[in-house]
């Protein structure tokens, strides 16, 4: 029982002293190495009022060939962890893929996403639903991916997983508690501290003009840092933009 506790205490710990998003997974990557697990990926999500999701921020764990690939075909894709996630609290073993691939809830950019993990041989792993809470007029959604190598096997990950799970859910808790959502949403975005500033004063009401006055820049100067952050945020309005920022928790 000491033993247990002093290990929770540990982690709690280690994930007490980060002080960035960055360090937040990097402890993470740490404490589940020696659960075998080599790889992960952190999604959160804000479902609008229908279920259907408004905009996700990511952080990945997965190695620099695969997220170029994923990236490279997203536009083909479709995660089913994301859509299990949104229906069910249930851990999500990756090993089910294969019986997942025939089943009729998956479209084709479901089963386009199914084969490229099946490609590079991912099949030990586990997608785990960290959150699932009212937040506006929405619903904000969390979930972990934890991912072994391509050589593990995927039956003897999921009999290590049933009886480590309540351990591996603990140390996405402790991830979860150390987080800032919103300085993540923010590093997945990548604006600058210039283009956060603009936002925050559009927020504020602020026209182009009175943004440019207050941050001392010219109005051409202002509304090119408009364009760029309605640009990463994915925004065809400054208002558009103003209401994903603080659905996704930027401001």
């Amino acid at each position: 029982m000491n033993q247990l506790a002093n290990f929770h205490t540990d982690i709690s710990d280690r994930f007490a002293a980060v002080r960035s998003v960055e360090e937040s997974f990097a402890v993470l990557a740490e404490v589940v190495r020696p659960y075998g697990y080599t790889r992960f990926h952190y999604t959160q999500a804000y479902l609008k009022k229908d279920g259907q999701i408004l905009d996700t921020a990511t952080f990945s764990g997965m190695g620099a060939e695969y997220r170029k690939s994923v990236q490279a075909e997203a536009h083909k894709m479709e995660d089913p962890f994301v859509t299990h996630c949104r229906s069910s609290g249930r851990p999500k073993l990756w090993s089910e893929l294969p019986l997942d691939y025939y089943s009729p809830d998956m479209t084709e950019k479901h089963r386009y996403k199914i084969r490229h993990i099946s490609d590079h041989g991912l099949r030990a792993g586990v997608t785990v639903r960290l959150r699932r809470v009212p937040y506006g007029d929405g619903i904000f959604s969390a979930g972990m991916s934890l991912v072994q190598d391509p050589t593990d096997s995927g039956e003897e990950h999921d009999r290590a997983f049933l009886a480590q799970q309540s351990t591996i859910r603990s140390i996405c808790e402790h991830l979860m508690t150390s987080l800032s959502f919103g300085e993540l949403s923010r590093h997945h975005y990548k604006l600058s501290d210039r283009e956060y500033d603009v936002l925050s004063l559009l927020a504020e009401g602020l026209q182009v003009q009175q943004i440019a006055d207050h941050l001392t820049l010219a109005d051409r100067t202002a509304a090119h840092h408009l364009s760029a952050m309605r640009s990463k945020l994915g925004a065809r309005s400054n208002a558009q933009a103003v209401a994903i920022a603080i659905k996704m928790q930027v401001l």
